[in-house]
């Protein structure tokens, strides 16, 4: 069931609405200092360049939460594909982050929801392996329990980043599980 609050927010590419929120990026605060000063100063500019495209969740005339995606080729593993290719496609997750005050509304699985549905409907037209992500610490355990497996770390600044990776078939298994029971 969605909440009034997950229903207040629209889910639409940033494109159609940058030039709406523009003026209202400066005050976006997801409590990371780091992807604010993405989100303030480089969202719009990369996604219109194509770099990456956008998903912004809109409450009222404001960015609640985005969610950047970008095509990418994962070195292949025996956890990824068992073909041959020393590359394998993925939709890779660049950036996600909620304004702190929306926080704890479903905002960001809404989010990442479409992103891997969007990720079906890839694999359907052109091949794709799955869809990675790098993550923090913090978030390592949230995304295990979507189903994103681990494939390797590396240091990043003053913590450690965690590639994690879901494969195309659990995610056609998990959303067509969710469709099932009417989630």
């Amino acid at each position: 069931m969605v909440s009034e609050s997950e229903a207040a927010a629209s889910l639409v590419a940033l494109c159609e609405v940058s030039h709406l929120i523009d003026g209202s990026l400066k005050q976006f605060d997801c409590g990371n200092k780091d992807l604010n000063k993405f989100t303030r100063s480089k969202l719009i500019k990369r996604d219109e360049q194509g770099k990456v495209k956008a998903i912004a969740a809109i409450v009222g005339s404001e960015l609640a939460a985005y969610i950047a995606l970008a095509p990418h080729q994962l070195a292949s593993e025996k956890q990824l594909t068992a073909d041959r290719y020393s590359t394998v496609p993925v939709l890779m997750i660049e950036q996600i982050a909620t304004q702190t005050k929306f926080q704890g509304r479903g905002i960001a699985k809404r989010l990442i929801a479409r992103a891997l549905s969007s990720a079906i409907s890839m694999s359907e037209l052109g091949g794709l392996t799955g869809v990675a992500l790098w993550a923090h610490p913090d978030a390592v355990s949230f995304y295990s329990q979507l189903g994103f497996v681990t494939l390797q770390t590396k240091p990043w600044e003053k913590t450690e980043l965690t590639l994690l990776f879901i494969h195309i078939d659990t995610i056609k298994d998990a959303l067509g599980v969710a469709a099932l029971i009417g989630a």
